[in-house]
């Protein structure tokens, strides 16, 4: 490694190296090359040039499915005259696949730690990967029932190996009766899952570490290659690396506006029944490589708090509850409903569905795509509202809350919407937000990226013509998001007793 730390710049001091348990990464200052190690474990096998080459080869393609612009090749690694160097004319004694360099601060991970991840990024991360969902093939020979349970007999098996380790204590035996328990109650739903398409050629190791922000995108890298059973996989099993990592890291509003903007792009809702298995089992294979002998300090003191997030995943979810946030445009209802599905309950636990979205994407654009008037006609508005109470039903029946963010205007819309919850049979709760007519244009002229179209002029069209709803909280939503938060979620406390 050194000669080619010293071959690969010219400026060799600017270089670095990175040691993987199956890689070496050369680190110059516009590339990185990652480099097989030469090793053959029970999930994968590195053992000759040839077999290091295909793979090469193939964590590029899938890579440059999510990632093109940065992954760029595989190149050889040559000896000629005694020297060592990347593409050179000489004998090939080693290949690397070539990427584009980011800045270590890029890494998602960093950013959380340093600064926090803004709404955008947020907001453009889910986007990317229910994208990436959207578009992988599909692979129904892996996943289902018999897939999950195989890995979870994996995973027991190396806990218990790992015995005594940062994981001894009654805390395992407890983790391994529910895990167990939770998969066989999921067990036709992950069948049907399998048999419906959701099984696809994933990413497999989806968390904040290997996600980075490329040219201003969030852009996943180093997607499974060396393992096609853990790369072919539920999309919610994929998507729960993320949100366990997220939730690990007290990034709880973060979790919940991604999930919210995920299952808003996918209506992946059938997902949410068995993300708490799925994030359980994340967090157990976390806290099992903190048990191994090879891991390091940071990873063995980490172990038992996975551990504690393992089972914390596991508990009963509360009874779903469908809260539906109205009012005049600028009343503040998409932020409060952000915030409240954030702190109902745990951050996978509730989702937000919003009218302006679903507009949107029944017109095919992107949520923060301005529409035309013609887009707001009453026929229109009418499959608006009927799609969201319809995914509001798949929400709630998958064992969430939901916070529906609609203006709720006319007393038919109202009414639908609380009949719908009658219906279901799920606990409802209608707030109705209110502020001076000059606080709402105030607050609609400084709207910047938003999914709402509203313009001063439609609110005074609605000012005109509105009555609020008689059964539903009334809220002052004049002041701050604190306060308006604070306010609902003490009505909520009186409505729940």
């Amino acid at each position: 490694m050194n000669a080619l730390l010293v071959s690969s710049s010219t400026a060799p001091q600017e270089n670095r190296h990175i040691e993987t348990h199956a890689s070496h990464i050369i680190l110059t200052k516009d590339f990185a090359y990652k480099i097989k190690k030469n090793v053959s474990y029970n999930f994968l096998d590195y053992s000759s040039l040839e077999l290091r080459r295909k793979a090469c080869a193939k964590e590029l393609r899938l890579n440059r499915r999510i990632a093109p612009g940065l992954y760029l090749a595989v190149v050889p690694i040559t000896l000629e005259n005694r020297t060592i160097r990347f593409c050179g004319q000489g004998e090939v004694i080693e290949w690397a696949v070539k990427m584009r360099r980011f800045d270590d601060d890029a890494q998602l991970d960093s950013l959380a730690l340093h600064h926090g991840l803004s709404d955008k990024v947020v907001r453009d991360l889910a986007d990317v990967v229910s994208d990436f969902h959207k578009q992988a093939p599909a692979a129904p020979k892996y996943g289902g029932f018999k897939g999950t349970e195989a890995t979870l007999t994996d995973l027991i098996s190396n806990i218990k190996k790992g015995t005594p380790s940062p994981l001894s204590g009654p805390d395992v035996a407890t983790w391994i009766d529910l895990i167990n328990t939770s998969a066989e109650r999921v067990k036709a739903r992950l069948n049907a899952r399998q048999r419906r398409g959701f099984v696809r050629e994933c990413h497999g190791d989806l968390h904040l570490g290997n996600i980075c922000v490329f040219q201003d995108r969030p852009t996943p890298f180093d997607a499974i290659e060396f393992n096609d059973s853990f790369r072919c996989i539920d999309i919610a099993y994929d998507v729960s690396f993320l949100l366990m990592d997220l939730v690990h890291r007290g990034l709880d509003q973060e979790a919940n506006a991604f999930l919210s903007r995920y299952e808003e792009n996918t209506r992946d809702f059938s997902g949410l029944s068995i993300l708490p298995l799925f994030m359980s089992m994340r967090a157990a294979i976390r806290a099992m490589v903190g048990g191994l002998p090879e891991a390091g300090q940071s990873q063995r003191e980490e172990a038992p708090v996975f551990l504690e997030y393992a089972l914390k995943f596991l508990q009963p979810r509360p009874s779903p509850k469908l809260i539906a946030v109205g009012g005049l445009s600028g009343t503040g209802k998409s932020t409060l409903a952000r915030r409240l599905s954030a702190t109902l309950s745990e951050p996978t636990d509730c989702i937000v569905i919003r009218s302006d979205s679903i507009r949107k994407r029944l017109a095919g654009v992107q949520a923060e795509t301005r529409l035309s008037a013609d887009h707001y006609t009453p026929a229109n508005s009418e499959r608006v509202y009927q799609r969201l109470c319809k995914d509001a039903f798949h929400a709630v029946k998958a064992g969430v809350s939901v916070v529906v963010d609609a203006t709720f205007l006319s007393a038919s819309e109202q009414d639908h919407i609380e009949s719908f919850a009658k219906r279901t049979g799920v606990e409802f709760v209608g707030l109705w937000l209110e502020a001076p007519s000059e606080v709402l244009e105030e607050r609609i002229r400084s709207r910047i990226n938003d999914a709402s179209d509203a313009t001063v002029e439609i609110l005074r069209r609605q000012l005109s013509k509105y009555a609020p709803p008689s059964r539903w909280h009334l809220i002052d939503a004049s002041g701050s998001p604190e306060k308006t938060l604070a306010l609902c979620k003490s009505e909520l406390s009186v409505k729940s007793k």
